[in-house]
């Protein structure tokens, strides 16, 4: 599965502290070559998006499994990741 990074994802990754970074982008590379191994969470209230669970934080993605691509959308905290979805948002 190969893993892109959406330009607003990129914004959000840039202001996380460089340890959160770091372990999240170790997870998303270990998810790419084991992504068949690894649990990742479909949102129920959302078509083809799924959520990563790196701690605290989600990376919710966009899949696409008849090309191979998942597309990052956002870096969340926790709380605020489901509070928006809560919403509607």
């Amino acid at each position: 599965m190969q893993v892109n990074i959406t330009d607003r994802a990129e914004k959000e990754l840039l202001k996380l502290p460089p340890q959160i970074k770091d372990r999240i982008l170790e997870r998303l590379e270990l998810w790419e070559k084991n992504y068949t191994q690894m649990r990742i969470k479909k949102l129920i209230d959302r078509d083809d998006e799924w959520e990563l669970r790196v701690g605290d934080y989600r990376v919710i993605m966009e899949l696409d499994h008849n090309r191979g691509i998942a597309n990052v959308l956002h870096f969340k905290k926790r709380e605020i990741a489901f509070k928006k979805r809560r919403m509607g948002k």
